[in-house]
C-alpha cells in the first residue's frame, strides 16, 4: 500500500486494498473468541497456564484493533482516489508514515526480541511519521482541498493508534471487557497456546506483507 501510494495509486488499486482488508478484518470474530476463551480457561482451571492466557488474550485484541485500523487506512486511500486522488504535496510523506507502519508491524512479527532490546522501536518510528505527516498536511493548508486534510490527519490518527496496539500500552486494550464468545467458536479442546497464538501468527503476517 505504501509503495502504491507513492508511485500514484488508482481507483482500482485502492478497491483492492480495501477489498483484502475486509477479508483481513473477517478472521477478527475467530481470534477474539478464542482469545476469550483462553482467559476464561485459564480463570477457572489451576492448572493453565495462566500469564500465557492473558499474554495472547492482550496479543488478540491488539491485532484486532491493528486490523479495523488497516481497514480504515485502505477506506480512506479509496475514498481519496474518489475524490481526485492524493495531493502532490503530501504523497511523499503518506507513503513514508504508511511504510514506517508497515516495518513496525512486520518488526513485531518477526523481530519482538530486537525491539525489546532497542532505545528506540518499529513503533516510535511510525509516530515520528506520523507527526511528520500531520505537519505537511497543516502546512499545505491553505492550498490544499480540506477534504483530502482532514483524510490524511485520520491516516495519522490510525497509524498512532496502530502503534499503541503494537505497543500494548493503550487502555482500550486493557481497560474494556470484551464480551463472551459464540458458543460455535469454543475450540478449548486445542492447547491453550496454540488455540491463540498460531490464528494470531497467520493473521499478523498476512497484513503485514499487504500493508
Amino acid at each position: 500500500m505504501s509503495e502504491g501510494v507513492a508511485a500514484g495509486y488508482t481507483q482500482k488499486e485502492a478497491g483492492n486494498w480495501l477489498a483484502k482488508a475486509r477479508l483481513l478484518v473477517e478472521e477478527v470474530p475467530a481470534i477474539r473468541a478464542q482469545s476469550v476463551e483462553a482467559r476464561s480457561h485459564a480463570r477457572w482451571f489451576p492448572t493453565a497456564e495462566k500469564d500465557v492466557a492473558e499474554e495472547m488474550y492482550i496479543e488478540g485484541i491488539a491485532v484486532e484493533h491493528t486490523l479495523v485500523q488497516v481497514r480504515t487506512i485502505a477506506r480512506t486511500l479509496f475514498d481519496s482516489a474518489v475524490e481526485g486522488g492524493i495531493a502532490d504535496s503530501t504523497k511523499k510523506q503518506i507513503a513514508v508514515a504508511l511504510s514506517a507502519a508497515s516495518y513496525a508491524i512486520s518488526a513485531h512479527v518477526d523481530l519482538p526480541d530486537d525491539i525489546n532490546d532497542s532505545a528506540s522501536s518499529p513503533t516510535d518510528d511510525a509516530r515520528e511519521a506520523g507527526s511528520a505527516l500531520a505537519e505537511t498536511l497543516i502546512e499545505d493548508g491553505k492550498d490544499v482541498d480540506q477534504e483530502q486534510i482532514v483524510r490524511g490527519l485520520s491516516i495519522v490518527a490510525n497509524i498512532g493508534i496502530i502503534a499503541d496496539s503494537l505497543d500494548q500500552n493503550s487502555p482500550a486494550l486493557k481497560d474494556v471487557i470484551t464480551p463472551d464468545e459464540p458458543a460455535k467458536d469454543k475450540v478449548i479442546k486445542v492447547p491453550l497456546k496454540t488455540q491463540v497464538s498460531e490464528p494470531l501468527m497467520r493473521v499478523r503476517r498476512a497484513f503485514a506483507k499487504y500493508f
